[in-house]
């Protein structure tokens, strides 16, 4: 048993007297048994179905002693595959090839044990798209897009512009003479830190002009700048665009048209929203949306379900979530962020949701405390405990599509739930 032990030794002479002598024995704990050391590498870790990925493990006792590789498994649902190295080895490297058939995302693992049976799993993701969907997890990758401007992408990690000292300024994709029309699926993943810097240019954004479908993408901390038609996701959206479920944070700076998520759009909105904050020198300046022009007869409301939490400040023509709505219609809407003109000029068209409008504003409302606005062209104006209490949303889904994840606070959407940061989490605002 560990611990310390005194030892002590006593010696007596013929005459009787004794004489002692002591010394202290430690005993240290036994050390546990170390698991095994294993690595696990994949190549490539994505590509489109059907995909061949090959594996390498190694593996060795940090003892010195023998290891075994007991199974592998690549996550598809076949079950565990032997290995090809069998018995005690000092060391082990051992390379597989799988083919991966169908689309979805997959973790392999290989499972080693040393002469105690003690065990340790490496694991590997691979992640299968469709056949014909591009992958997208570098900068090099987001901008060879502009290559295919008709293809289908998913972005499958984090992409952040900030590593490494900051990358360039990124240039639009897609423009008037040539749009994006593909898809560009953000998967729930980010890109962060992007800076666009094009102050001559219109059609001004991740994509210039999109008429192709963006989802799921988080863009943070963009930093975007144009002369006209300027946005984080997209400079101009074009009819038979869609933009769904994305979000966006940071500064949008422009001459006119700008805003938070679009500068000038046409086309659909779904499920989106903007904390960016959005500056124009001269009109039309919205914290979703610049200017929103109507689209064909009978064709479904172009923006729905979608906020604006960000500050606006241009001339005129400006709105906390809308500059200017042509035609447009919009349903289940607000705005909640500082909406203020600084141009030479009294404005004439400047509202807490909306700058002016000759569309459709449904059941749509902004806070007249915090935008600083008492008037809209469109949606009804309410105070701040106003805003943060459900009722006061009449034919909002809470149950799909909306949520208030702290209490108080303004609502979210469902699908920003898990995915927002401690920055981005609902603003609550004290009244004055």
């Amino acid at each position: 048993t560990a611990g310390a032990y005194p030892v002590i030794v006593k010696v007596t002479d013929d005459d009787g007297a004794t004489g002692t002598i002591s010394s202290s024995i430690n005993v240290g704990a036994i050390p546990n048994n170390q698991p095994p050391a294993v690595t696990l590498s994949a190549t490539p870790t994505s590509g489109n179905a059907p995909l061949s990925v090959n594996f390498t493990a190694t593996a060795s006792d940090p003892e010195g002693g023998s290891v075994i590789c007991t199974g592998w498994d690549f996550g598809d649902g076949n079950g565990s595959v032997p290995c090809l190295t069998t018995g005690l080895q000092s060391q082990i490297q051992e390379t597989r090839t799988y083919t991966y058939q169908n689309a979805g995302t997959y973790t392999a693992n290989v499972t080693i044990a040393d002469e105690e049976n003690q065990i340790t799993e490496a694991t590997a993701t691979i992640v299968v798209n469709p056949s014909g969907v591009i992958s997208v997890c570098t900068i090099q990758d987001l901008d060879d897009i502009r290559k295919d401007l008709s293809a289908n992408y998913k972005l499958i990690c984090t992409i952040d512009f900030t590593a490494g000292g900051g990358a360039p300024p990124f240039a639009p994709i897609g423009s008037s003479s040539a749009p994006f029309t593909g898809t560009f699926n953000g998967n729930k993943n980010s890109i962060k830190g992007i800076i666009i810097n094009e102050p001559n240019s219109f059609d001004v954004g991740l994509f210039g002009v999109l008429r192709g479908s963006v989802y799921d993408l988080i863009m943070i901390d963009a930093q975007v700048t144009g002369k006209q038609n300027v946005g984080v996701i997209a400079g101009r959206l074009l009819q038979g665009g869609t933009i769904r479920q994305s979000s966006v944070t940071g500064t949008v700076n422009a001459n006119a048209y700008a805003g938070g998520l679009v500068g000038y759009s046409e086309g659909v909105i779904e499920e989106s929203a903007s904390r960016a904050n959005v500056t124009t020198t001269l009109n039309y300046a919205g914290g979703l949306v610049g200017y929103l022009k109507s689209i064909s007869a009978g064709e479904q409301p172009q923006l729905t379900d979608s906020y604006a939490q960000g500050s606006v400040r241009g001339e005129d023509y400006l709105g906390g979530l809308i500059g200017n709505i042509d035609g447009g219609s919009v349903e289940r809407t607000y705005a909640i962020g500082s909406v203020s003109a600084g141009g030479a000029f009294e404005p004439v068209n400047i509202g807490g949701l909306v700058g002016a409008s000759t569309g459709q504003v449904i059941d749509s409302y902004y806070d007249t405390q915090t935008t600083g606005q008492a008037t809209s062209a469109g949606g009804e104006g309410k105070t701040t405990p106003e805003m943060q209490t459900q009722s006061t949303y009449v034919n909002w889904n809470f149950t799909n599509v909306w949520e208030f994840v702290v209490d108080p606070s303004y609502p979210t959407l469902r699908w920003e739930g898990p995915l927002l940061s401690p920055a981005e989490e609902p603003k609550f605002f004290t009244p004055a």
